[in-house]
């Protein structure tokens, strides 16, 4: 990653003046130059659903810490409301770079883990804190857990979870079942009271925590797989997550995913005649049994517009783009507790369209909405405290917009301090077109001989 420290605060973080105003869309949208942080922004937090539901961290890890530097120190701030109150939690991990041996490639390891939780007019203090080679802190904490829990047993699981780089603090069969057992039979409802923080924030990352990135947009383009974020409710039962389905031939289901896809499409099609007129999605569908004699499903997804049916597959990439996230966005709609960051929002979609439905999401949604993008039409819709833009200070990678002029529009602002500058954070680092001409002139040269 090119940052070396970065802040982005939401804008109902930034409202919060003894109390958040809420109910409405919390959007923050990502803007820069190339290479300039947005991407290492959409990449934390999907770090950080990894370390919610229990997923190892990336295989390639240690390509994200930046050079020169040994770790990388990821914070995350959550706010809770319960009873018109809200409460704090801090998560904080830090990752270092492996020492490989002579058998072992380089990687990373969690060298610390801390949870931190604030109640209304409250200090933060720390509920836990696990430490590569100390194991988990704070004593007195660990020795209550130690009442109920095999001190080997636990270090079997700290181990066990380090070496598949899974958080500790997160784990189902760590420190959040342990403390589910205190709390049953805590008679002062310390624990049962933090134990309620903790599954709001584990089924926050299981069923809230949606990320859409770059990757994705490949297997797309490659006409592979269309990958599905969903969110599903029913009267006692969430689901989300991520369906792939295959778009080279007709891909397998089994006959529960088969009915979610059915109930996902439906919701969709209602949103998605309106986005693209006349269009409409079905399944093509064959049910067989598998070898354990479990039914299972054959699908392929049809594209039908003014009564006309194409394979889905033929359809541009920014039709897929939409398809692929459109579930989530309809939930993070409706739901204020459903979180959405999508990396280069923008690919595919029409500039007016774009507009119009961040528009109607900042009237009328309830979630948050995370993107970075490079078509400059959102600048034009959303306020300057939903507009983070990167600059050139990787001490100091993101910066809200200060000096704009009344009744100036962002686009025209950021315009302009980009070619004169008048931010007390340079954002573009500029690029002078004679150079660029000339380079481009001895490249052609150099072709030439």
């Amino acid at each position: 990653m090119n940052v070396t420290r970065g802040e982005i605060v939401f804008p109902h973080a930034l409202q919060k003046q003894g109390k958040i105003i809420s109910g409405n869309a919390d959007i923050v949208g990502i803007y820069g130059q190339n290479g300039s942080g947005k991407t290492a922004f959409i990449q934390a937090i999907e770090f950080l659903h990894n370390l919610l539901t229990e997923q190892p961290l990336p295989h390639d890890l240690e390509q994200y810490i930046q050079l020169g530097r040994e770790t990388m120190h990821l914070s995350f701030t959550f706010l809770a409301q319960a009873a018109r109150e809200y409460s704090e939690i801090v998560y904080d991990v830090v990752i270092t770079r492996h020492v490989p041996s002579a058998l072992e490639p380089e990687s990373t390891q969690i060298l610390r883990e801390q949870l931190s939780f604030q109640w209304p007019g409250k200090p933060l203090y720390t509920v836990w804190q696990y430490e590569a080679g100390k194991g988990l802190l704070p004593k007195e904490r660990l020795d209550v857990l130690l009442q109920k829990q095999d001190r080997e047993a636990m270090a079997r699981v700290q181990g066990s979870a380090a070496s598949h780089n899974l958080s500790i603090l997160f784990s189902g069969d760590g420190v959040y079942k342990w403390l589910r057992e205190v709390a049953e039979e805590d008679q002062w409802d310390t624990y049962a009271r933090e134990k309620s923080l903790y599954e709001r924030l584990r089924r926050f990352g299981f069923f809230g925590l949606y990320v859409a990135n770059t990757n994705e947009m490949g297997l797309v383009n490659l006409n592979l797989l269309q990958p599905m974020h969903f969110y599903m409710e029913n009267q006692a039962h969430l689901s989300g997550g991520i369906l792939p389905i295959s778009l080279n031939h007709p891909g397998e289901l089994s006959e529960r995913e088969y009915l979610w896809l059915k109930k996902i499409v439906g919701n969709m099609n209602v949103v998605l005649q309106q986005l693209i007129p006349d269009l409409q999605l079905t399944l093509s569908s064959e049910k067989q049994l598998n070898e354990n004699g479990q039914p299972v499903y054959h699908i392929e997804f049809i594209s039908r517009r003014n009564g006309k049916a194409i394979p889905f597959r033929y359809e541009s990439q920014g039709i897929k783009r939409l398809v692929g996230i459109l579930n989530v966005i309809i939930g993070a709609y409706n739901e204020p507790d459903i979180t959405l960051a999508v990396d280069e929002l923008d690919a595919g979609i029409f500039e007016y369209l774009l507009g119009e439905f961040l528009s109607v999401f900042r009237e009328g949604g309830k979630g948050q909405l995370i993107f970075t993008s490079h078509n400059l039409r959102p600048l034009e819709i959303l306020n300057s405290e939903s507009i983070v833009f990167t600059t050139t200070d990787s001490q100091h990678r993101y910066a809200r917009m200060e000096n704009m002029e009344d009744g100036d529009s962002m686009r025209d602002a950021y315009y302009r301090t980009i070619s004169l500058g008048g931010e007390e954070r340079e954002l573009y680092m500029a690029t002078d077109s004679y150079e660029l001409a000339r380079a481009m002139r001895r490249a052609g040269q150099h072709e030439q001989a």
